[in-house]
């Protein structure tokens, strides 16, 4: 199997055409190739929680303590710096050493390839984020109803405008570039190779670990599947950056809105906003059904039937999980996320 460049998928198995039982098993060179990457992405992840939990400590154990939680402006920069200490170190690391093994391999940062298709990802998008909400609060609900209780981090809405575009640097613009970078840019695209849909489960399923609480978890699962899906038919890493981003200020928003209004604005206000977005999300949906279909295909290797396609996905899911690196940076990130989550009983 040839390499194949971001943004540049080729698709090989024209010549099964009149073969329609013809299977490629992986090759033992693109087994241990596969072991390896997620050696390394795995090396990245335990990476990210060590060195959070080295900063962390040093901030408790320092002078920095005594402003952290007083000056908002201190408090956003502290942030901005742990995601670049945590997430962008460790993934660039991780880049430079995919590069060695795999030289086609590069993030691209062109354009997506139409405006309309970046429109329809960022109204579908929102539509997601919308039903993702729903469903992580029933799941809460739910959770809760049987006895159990989950760790919320609180969020202080700003004060004033200033510290408003701190909060907007911090949480919104900031997450959006680097997340992306080392999701749907590191990770992603080091394992398209082995099939795109294969590459946005394993690419979703990190970023959801990676958020460390049950609460995200069920919601950056799936928004993190539709920006990889995105990101892909749109052969740009700028769509998925552009939806977290869109993701990242909603919740910001809301959230400020919540905190100044009264509760009858808020809920018209945000029953407004969600109603909008539903009704564009649908009709993008609609649209890139009825005109786009062409654009939406994904490289599935394996050969040109689903099934044998689904059984060399079956062994990229399997080399994924024996990467000793990778298979421990599961456990870790698992063990933290239900470690946010107690049974207290029911009342």
């Amino acid at each position: 199997m040839e390499d194949t460049n971001y943004g540049q998928i080729n698709i090989i198995y024209d010549s099964y055409e009149k073969q329609k039982s013809a299977y490629e098993k992986m090759s033992f060179k693109d087994s241990l190739r596969l072991i390896i990457i997620s050696g390394i992405i795995g090396f990245c992840m335990i990476a990210f929680k060590y060195l959070g939990d080295v900063l962390a400590s040093w901030i408790t154990n320092s002078v920095l303590i005594d402003y952290y939680f007083d000056s908002i402006v201190i408090y956003n920069a502290t942030q901005i710096f742990f995601s670049m200490f945590t997430i962008v170190l460790p993934f660039t690391i991780g880049n430079f050493l995919i590069k060695r093994i795999t030289p086609s391999y590069r993030i691209s940062y062109h354009l997506p390839k139409t405006k309309s298709l970046l429109f329809a990802a960022l109204a579908i998008s929102f539509l997601t984020l919308i039903i993702s909400n729903f469903v992580t609060s029933f799941f809460i609900l739910a959770a809760e109803s049987v006895g159990f209780e989950f760790e919320i981090y609180p969020f202080e809405a700003a004060k004033n405008v200033p510290d408003f575009l701190w909060q907007f640097l911090a949480t919104a613009i900031t997450p959006a570039l680097v997340e992306e970078f080392a999701m749907r840019g590191v990770v992603l695209q080091s394992l398209r190779k082995y099939g795109d849909s294969f590459a946005i489960i394993v690419s979703a399923v990190i970023f959801a670990l990676m958020h460390g609480n049950m609460v995200q978890t069920p919601f950056a699962l799936i928004l993190g599947i539709v920006i990889g899906w995105f990101v892909v038919i749109t052969d740009s890493l700028w769509t998925g950056i552009a939806i977290h981003l869109m993701n990242n200020t909603y919740a910001l928003v809301v959230t400020t809105m919540g905190e100044y209004l009264s509760d009858g604005w808020y809920l018209v206000i945000a029953a407004v906003i969600n109603v909008v977005g539903s009704l564009l999300g649908l009709a993008a949906i609609i649209w890139l059904i009825a005109t786009r279909r062409h654009d939406i295909k994904l490289y599935e290797p394996g050969g040109n039937t689903s099934k044998v396609q689904a059984k060399y996905r079956v062994s990229a899911f399997i080399c994924t999980i024996i990467s000793i690196p990778m298979f421990a940076a599961l456990i870790i990130m698992i063990k933290e996320v239900i470690g946010t989550v107690s049974f207290v009983g029911i009342n």
